[in-house]
């Protein structure tokens, strides 16, 4: 039986990143299934307008998920949380055993080549951690440090709360996994998510502060320094796609 990769994220309007991701897989041999959480407000409770492909349920190849998250008693945490777990039940709906689920954020790209690894780690240790090079602010510039926040797991081992799994930082990690693109699309895109999507920390005029800040001099929103990254290293999709 051929065992397929089934990618599910929540999605807001990371269009670019998400078409090099189909692409990325469209390189891949083995077959994959792409799911898009989509939400009708954004963690900071403002009602979503945009309409692209994706958010329509028109983007050939992935399927959406729409979720009703609206209610003024949710908090940012609240809505974030209940659009990734959404993604549960439809998982669950076009999975058979041994399928290996990819649990991301949109701009969290795995890299296709580590998929054998990735797979084999999964069923030595139930759900894992994707270590992946922490990309700032467009593609010449990455932490030190690997972001290790996404998760891959066999749908066996798939729990029902992926939110809790995804902070779960004691999983065993799959170095070199792929690429976390962080706060792309120049100033206005940055404003934009920080309005709307930020956690606490980096939300409102602080927050924005904070990211310009790093913009401006090489670090991370936090202070830390970023180190030069060749973006010719990275593979074609991303290139065409992501500025």
């Amino acid at each position: 039986m051929t065992h397929r990769v089934i990618d599910a994220f929540p999605y807001w309007r990371e269009y670019s990143t998400i078409m090099a991701r189909t692409q990325l897989w469209g390189e891949y041999s083995e077959s994959s299934i792409m799911l898009a959480a989509v939400a009708s407000h954004t963690h900071a409770g403002n009602y979503i307008l945009d309409d692209d492909p994706i958010r329509l349920g028109l983007e050939q190849g992935i399927e959406t998920i729409y979720v009703e998250n609206g209610s003024k008693e949710l908090s940012a945490w609240d809505r974030e949380n209940g659009q990734r777990n959404a993604l549960v039940a439809s998982i669950r709906q076009v999975a058979s055993d041994g399928d290996l689920i990819i649990s991301t954020d949109a701009d969290e790209l795995v890299n296709p080549e580590m998929i054998p690894a990735i797979r084999q780690a999964c069923r030595s240790n139930g759900p894992i951690s994707l270590g992946m090079t922490l990309l700032y602010y467009g593609l010449d510039l990455a932490s030190p440090s690997q972001w290790e926040q996404g998760k891959a797991m066999l749908v066996e081992d798939m729990p029902d709360d992926l939110s809790t799994l995804r902070v779960d930082m004691s999983r065993p990690v799959v170095n070199g996994a792929g690429w976390h693109i962080s706060w792309q699309g120049g100033e206005l895109m940055r404003r934009s998510k920080a309005l709307n999507f930020a956690h606490t920390e980096l939300s409102g005029p602080e927050g924005l502060s904070m990211i310009e800040q790093g913009v401006n001099g090489g670090t991370d929103m936090f202070g830390n320094t970023l180190v030069p990254f060749d973006r010719y290293l990275l593979p074609a999709p991303i290139l065409r796609n992501i500025k």
